[in-house]
């Protein structure tokens, strides 16, 4: 992966508050060990644009057509995932402008995360976790308010 610069970074927080969702989203993983990741994605009609992040950042990029009506485009997603999330949204929180509070609470949440591959979730980890996922809700919420009126 390349370096990005404060161009590519200052460029990905527009994309990422314009055409981006941050996500706390439920983790079913393997056997007993449950909780919640952090996903960001970008959707664009632009191919290019996404798999020139991808090679900043990482992720994973795929583009599919919905077939309910043969005039829209194809859509390219990309999806970035936890300790990458994490290292693109501290590179470009400070450029967002209006999921700005949501990226501290994502980047508050894969910090605090413990590394638990072989085990369990305690129930404090558990809570905090939750506690966390909701508060992003209340935030989009809030954002989607404040921009309706």
């Amino acid at each position: 992966m390349c370096r990005p610069s404060d161009t590519d970074k200052a460029y990905l927080g527009g994309l990422i508050d314009g055409e981006g969702s941050i996500i706390i989203r439920h983790n079913h993983g393997h056997g007993n060990i449950r909780g919640l990741s952090l996903v960001i994605q970008v959707a664009l009609a632009s191919k290019p644009v996404l798999d020139w992040a991808k090679s900043l950042y990482g992720g994973q990029v795929y583009t599919y057509k919905d077939n309910r009506n043969e005039n829209w485009k194809e859509i390219t997603h990309w999806h970035i995932c936890s300790r990458e999330a994490l290292a693109l949204l501290l590179d470009t929180q400070p450029y967002m402008r209006v999921k700005g509070e949501e990226a501290s609470v994502a980047i508050d949440f894969q910090k605090t995360k413990s590394s638990r591959r072989s085990r369990r979730l305690t129930d404090e980890e558990s809570l905090k976790e939750y506690s966390q996922c909701g508060l992003l809700k209340a935030l989009k919420r809030r954002v989607e308010c404040e921009l309706a009126t």
